[in-house]
């Protein structure tokens, strides 16, 4: 019995390891982010961004680094 039970949590683990992450951003993070890139006159380094709004967690902003839905890192 230990080993089914055993067996069952690590398959269940690894279903939800490898499930793709919902990656909406925090809306006050999105804001900020797009009025940085704004006052920045949009430059096209930062590949990625986009002065209409969008999701840098999800579509993976050049130089964004997100924990859960919050942008972490810059």
């Amino acid at each position: 019995m230990a080993a089914l039970a055993a067996a069952l949590t690590t398959g269940l683990l690894l279903v939800l390891a490898t499930a793709p992450a919902k990656a909406d951003t925090d809306s006050a993070d999105a804001a900020a982010l797009v009025n940085l890139y704004t006052s920045w006159n949009s430059p096209s380094q930062l590949t990625g961004w986009s002065a209409g709004g969008g999701d840098p967690c999800g579509a993976g902003w050049q130089g964004v680094t997100c924990t859960g839905a919050g942008v972490t890192e810059m």
